[in-house]
């Protein structure tokens, strides 16, 4: 037992000593953390958050709309399908907004790989 304990303890001891080396000493993980993120758009200088959040508010105004619609009447067709559409141009805009910041898909991407 006393034998497999030491075994156990060097083979990890070589391994964290790797690893130390290579992500502390060589500082890999930052380098290449700094090589993904470059080309990132500043969210604050894009005013993103800014233009989340009317999008979130436009959304929430809509549901809002169309809950009220429904509590006080029956809705029409063109109704429901005006309330559809709003639905469907506030998700295109939110993939548009993620979309314009590769960041997200390089950090992703960074995370995956």
């Amino acid at each position: 037992m006393d034998v497999l304990t030491k075994e156990l303890v060097s083979g990890l001891s070589l391994a964290i000593q790797q690893l130390f080396t290579r992500y502390v000493t060589e500082q890999t993980l930052v380098r290449e953390w700094e090589s993904t993120t470059r080309d990132c758009a500043c969210p604050h200088k894009s005013r993103a958050p800014a233009r989340a959040r009317i999008l979130v508010d436009r959304l929430r105004d809509s549901w809002q709309h169309l809950l009220r619609d429904r509590a006080t009447r029956n809705l029409t067709f063109n109704d429901e399908q005006f309330h559809v559409l709003e639905k469907i141009k506030v998700s295109f805009r939110s993939l548009v907004l993620a979309l314009e910041f590769s960041c997200t898909w390089n950090f992703l991407l960074f995370l995956l790989f």
